[in-house]
């Protein structure tokens, strides 16, 4: 009878499991990782990001937004193809999503009217 295959390294010691077990005994009946789980701390700069973020949005006015968009805008108008891209990303959102959403034909006219 054949032996079974060897778990042994080139010299003969033990290869470490690259597989982490994900047993229900270390999660929730959702899915999540349970209270006290090393594994489940979530994200340790999510505090620090926040305050970043408040800070901006203090910082910034919806003026100062409309100047930056319509600076965009006239980047995008001239030709500018990363500014196109952003531009359209931000105003058309997830674009697989558009995509799934849009009809089979495209009338020309729906497409002149992001450049009017």
């Amino acid at each position: 009878m054949p032996d079974a295959p060897s778990t042994d390294g080139p010299c003969g010691e033990q290869e470490p499991s690259l597989t982490i077990p994900l047993d229900a005994a270390n999660r929730e009946p959702n899915g999540r990782f349970q209270k006290g789980n090393k594994f489940g701390k979530g994200n340790p700069y999510a505090h620090q990001i926040a305050a970043l973020r408040s800070s901006f949005l203090k910082a910034v006015t919806r003026a100062d937004m409309e100047e930056v968009v319509a600076s965009l805008l006239n980047k995008a108008k001239s030709g500018d193809v990363a500014a196109i891209k952003l531009f359209l990303s931000y105003a058309l959102g997830n674009q697989e999503v558009m995509v799934a959403s849009l009809p089979q034909t495209i009338e020309p006219e729906i497409l002149r009217v992001v450049f009017v």
